[in-house]
């Protein structure tokens, strides 16, 4: 198995990083951003390394799954170089310290064979935290004349790449998705050879090393396992020179009537003028469970019957110059739209048709998206879906498996649903992805079994010096926001955006919860703000979200006074921000591992759910966690289910209870 033997294989096959013949490098990072929003008529486009950021939902093109056959090396990096600039002469550097493994011919026979993704930490592994891999793929013939996309959902936490020794391009922050267009780098019709060096700078590095550690997202030691390499699927997918990049569904309700509007993104990479219609369809959606788990919206699309448009504009005539991106908002208005909701989760399938002048589809692009609002109560203190008030039952979910580890692909969507599942059936609509972009698979199931979800950025325990650093310079959390916003722009499920976690209260988390908010509302505005926090006087941050989200530290017994300091901590927040509901974003027990414990954490459950539906103005809260999962340390304690979902806890069962008995006002 793979890493198995962890220490003959460090003997055989660890590079050491060195500094001697390294150019100088800073003491800070200043490797920039790769992400950027440009305008394009009355649009914004992202661009990542120059390449309009597509679609990772996933599409029936031609596509390679690059998962098999990879050739593995550890390497202990240079994570300076790592942060550092691609000047010419740090590139060098960094193919001068993996001793040519980007070189296409490169000997790496006496390297590790993998399957990816996999972690090549795998807990409690204490190896270097960097990776080189290298693979041979051949492209088809066919595909000449054809963009070639490779596309990987997550590398953490630095990943740069080479096809055939040529350098491509990099990408900084272990939980969103890249692509690179290798197309010019390629040979049709025989072997390529794609290289990448991942590293993962460890969590808090040493006051004093270069670069300082604090300075990657996040920096400190989150509450799960810190992976290193390739997490999620990595793949080679064939588009034609003008092709569909993406398109972004937004729906306004009216009066008997849905406005809908789709921002369609065409690139045309072709040395040629293109003359030719985007045309716009909405199907019904069907779902069951013969077609639930696959990924594809077209698995879920009822294609004979698409909907009736009343008003608008779902086709245009183009003519796009070469080398050239532009997007167009194509709109139109039916009445068939029914909203979605937990109880009722409706959905709809966009279909964007790219035809030439002849009338041949030339491209095409499919996504499910559908109908919610979810507002603050102008009323009061509480949120409203769809226009009715609702409490949130819910639960957090870190993306962890015990044969899966962090890894996660569509493959992977039978063992997803076990879990979504299992939130349901305890009486949830409410699920917490932990602290980090999750795979985009998860939204898509929750999109169709109807579970409202809260997604947010690893700005998890920042100090007031790391927040400015962020949004004065590196700005990787601001783009690692736009990415995981982009990504799950269609789902209806992903309602609240987390732009931080339990940080240092202060100016600098003020500046930094504006900003992401701010770019929230100006490319999305159909979601939530939320910022989640212990009781420490974060309410002027708080002030700068539409909900406020309390972290409660796990309880070890609940005596009468510990129940009323939570009172008293949820009354302090009201005070302070009193037209703001409140979302209890985590709440547990510990449990010492034993009997007594687990009933202990029952208890608990029902005491502080009660306590909650007490308040009008808590809004809903999260049990932490549907199941154990990995931590730095050991294997958490807190799950209503054991990490290998074989046994569940007392608390599930409480849990379930103390939901059910939510009157239909506080639901």
């Amino acid at each position: 198995m793979l890493f198995a033997a962890a220490a003959s294989l460090l003997a055989a096959c660890t590079v050491t990083a060195a500094t001697a013949g390294y150019p100088s490098l800073p003491s800070v990072a200043a490797l920039p951003p790769t992400l950027e929003l440009r305008q394009v008529g009355d649009l914004f486009v992202p661009l990542q390394s120059g390449l309009p950021l597509p679609t990772y939902e996933p599409q029936l093109r031609p596509r390679i799954d690059l998962s098999d056959n990879w050739r593995v090396r550890l390497a202990d990096l240079n994570h300076s170089l790592t942060l550092a600039a691609r000047t010419p002469g740090n590139l060098s550097a960094l193919e001068g310290e993996g001793m040519g493994a980007h070189r296409a011919d490169y000997d790496d026979r006496r390297w590790e064979v993998a399957f990816l993704p996999t972690a090549a930490n795998p807990p409690p592994a204490k190896i270097p935290s960097g990776v080189w891999y290298r693979k041979w793929v051949s492209i088809p013939p066919l595909w000449r004349g054809q963009r070639v996309l490779l596309h990987c959902l997550a590398a953490n936490y630095v990943a740069d790449l080479w096809v055939n020794g040529r350098y491509v391009g990099y990408h900084e922050g272990g939980f969103t998705p890249f692509s690179f267009d290798i197309t010019e780098h390629v040979r049709f019709g025989g072997a390529n050879a794609i290289a990448l060096r991942v590293d993962n700078p460890p969590w808090l590095a040493r006051p004093g090393s270069a670069p300082i550690g604090r300075e990657i997202v996040p920096y400190g030691p989150g509450d799960w396992w810190n992976a290193t390499g390739i997490l999620r699927e990595i793949y080679l997918e064939a588009l034609p020179a003008a092709a569909l990049m993406r398109a972004d569904v937004r729906c306004e309700p009216g009066h008997g009537s849905t406005r809908i509007e789709v921002a369609a993104v065409l690139r045309n990479a072709s040395s040629e003028a293109f003359a030719g219609e985007l045309l716009a369809r909405v199907y019904p959606a069907r779902v069951g469970d013969a077609n639930l788990a696959i990924p594809e919206a077209e698995g879920i699309a009822v294609l004979r019957q698409p909907l009736a448009v009343l008003d608008g504009k779902p086709a245009v005539r183009f003519v796009i110059v070469p080398n050239t991106v532009l997007a167009w908002r194509l709109t139109f208005v039916s009445s068939e739209l029914q909203p979605w909701s937990p109880e009722q989760p409706w959905l709809y399938v966009m279909e964007v048709l790219l035809r030439d002048e002849e009338g041949r589809t030339v491209d095409r692009l499919v996504t499910q998206f559908g109908l919610r609002t979810l507002v603050v109560d102008p009323g009061r203190p509480g949120l409203l879906l769809n226009g009715r008030p609702i409490f949130l039952c819910g639960v957090n979910r870190v993306e962890d498996d015990p044969q899966l580890g962090r890894t996660i692909t569509f493959r992977d969507s039978l063992r997803l649903l076990l879990d979504l599942r299992a939130a349901k059936a305890m009486g949830t609509d409410f699920l917490r992805l932990g602290d980090f972009p999750n795979h985009p698979l998860t939204a898509i199931l929750a999109d169709r079994l109807g579970l409202i979800c809260w997604e947010g950025v690893p700005v998890v325990n920042f100090d007031d010096r790391s927040l400015r650093d962020q949004w004065e310079r590196r700005r990787i959390t601001r783009q690692m926001f736009m990415e995981m916003l982009y990504q799950d722009y269609n789902r209806p499920s992903v309602a609240f955006w987390g732009v931080a976690s339990d940080c240092a209260p202060g100016e600098a988390l003020i500046q930094h919860v504006r900003d992401l908010a701010d770019i929230a509302r100006f490319l999305d505005g159909t979601r939530l703000i939320g910022h989640s926090a212990s009781a420490n006087g974060a309410s002027a941050a708080h002030a700068e979200c539409d909900v406020q989200g309390l972290l409660l530290p796990p309880i070890s017994e609940l005596p009468a006074d510990s129940r009323s300091s939570v009172l008293a901590a949820l009354d302090r927040m009201h005070e302070a921000l009193p037209r703001k509901p409140i979302i209890v974003t985590a709440f547990s027990a510990l449990t010492g591992g034993s009997q007594p414990g687990w009933q202990q954490q029952a208890w608990v459950t029902r005491e502080l759910v009660a306590a909650f539906a007490e308040l009008p103005f808590v809004a809903g809260c999260a049990w932490s966690s549907l199941c154990d999962y990995q931590t730095p340390g050991e294997v958490s304690q807190t799950g209503l289910l054991s990490r290998d979902r074989h046994r569940g806890r007392p608390a599930l069962a409480a849990l379930r209870e103390a939901y059910q008995v939510l009157t239909p006002a506080r639901r």
